[in-house]
């Protein structure tokens, strides 16, 4: 049995994985939850709610975790720009719901990753090899195949690949506030800020087909105030999945887990609006799946001490 088997099955690995597997499904729940209220509501008004229901957790989390030192944070203007990265990361990603089937979204959100690799130098200072670079290359030759830039590339997948460019420079700062702030308080004060960023954007009002997408505000019934209440405590609570998984077991264990959204996705398209994934985007999405596995193994071999790499 391979090593990366072995580390799957090991006790210390396995709720590492559970959660991912949890945060995952959630994850995925959660943009069926999108889907539906885009096509009612502003996605400024989405976005506002899934963060502001999302506090209810997030405090109860960073109490519970950290108690009278639950607000003490350090590095307020990198909190202030994940928040704002962050905060157009969800504008763009749950616009790109409302435009594309959940798997077409799922795949291109796939990309964030390779903006990662693409972008750590730049954030983080940290070098990227040649293995990874070209990852990175295959990665986005796979998207261009799927969704050509010629013939004018549909605004949906543009939106979807700009939503994770900025998804990308939110996880990289938000790995770059771990150095210095225990993650509940990384998380509480990112779904704090990002509320008040998106309340600007519940005052404009326009009969611009465009800007009306966005901005906005309009009344809620009962059944929809408790889907976005729904949205924020099961979004928030993914998260929380996420982050334990990764303080559980290692990202070359878990990385595999995560690309199982596309499943969840072609699942939901089916069950709700009927929607097959073409063979294309199926086998586009396969070549991108690799190309981040590969980033996610490369990055294990080059932290890994020479006794724990393994061989594949």
């Amino acid at each position: 049995m391979s090593q990366p088997i072995q580390a799957m099955m090991t006790n210390k690995a396995l709720p590492g994985i559970l959660f991912m597997a949890l945060g995952i499904f959630l994850s995925m729940s959660m943009n069926v939850i999108i889907k539906e209220q885009a096509a009612a509501f502003p996605i400024g008004q989405i976005v506002f709610f899934r963060n502001f229901f999302g506090l209810i957790p997030a405090f109860l989390i960073l109490f519970l975790h950290r108690k009278k030192q639950a607000f003490r944070f350090h590095k307020p203007v990198l909190h202030f720009k994940r928040a704002l990265f962050g905060t157009i990361g969800f504008l763009l990603i749950f616009l790109s719901l409302k435009l594309l089937n959940l798997a077409e979204s799922a795949t291109l959100l796939f990309t964030t990753s390779l903006f990662m690799t693409a972008l750590s130098p730049l954030l983080l200072k940290e070098s990227v090899g040649w293995h990874r670079w070209l990852a990175v290359i295959a990665g986005f030759c796979a998207i261009a195949w799927i969704k050509p830039p010629t013939n004018v590339m549909q605004i949906g997948a543009i939106i979807a690949i700009g939503g994770a460019l900025f998804e990308a420079m939110n996880l990289l700062y938000s790995r770059k506030l771990s150095q210095h702030d225990p993650s509940a308080t990384v998380h509480f004060y990112f779904t704090l800020l990002s509320t008040f960023l998106t309340i600007p954007l519940l005052l404009i009002e326009s009969d611009h087909s465009t800007i009306a997408m966005i901005c906005g505000w309009k009344t809620m019934t009962w059944t929809y105030f408790w889907h976005m209440l729904a949205l924020g405590i099961g979004g928030s609570m993914a998260f929380y999945c996420m982050t334990l998984a990764s303080q559980r077991a290692q990202s070359a264990t878990i990385a595999p887990i995560i690309y199982t959204s596309i499943v969840w996705a072609i699942i939901f398209d089916f069950v709700f609006w009927g929607t097959i994934p073409t063979l294309k985007l199926l086998v586009g999405g396969c070549i991108v799946i690799a190309c981040g596995l590969y980033i996610t193994w490369r990055e294990h071999i080059k932290t890994a001490s020479p006794a724990t790499q393994f061989k594949i």
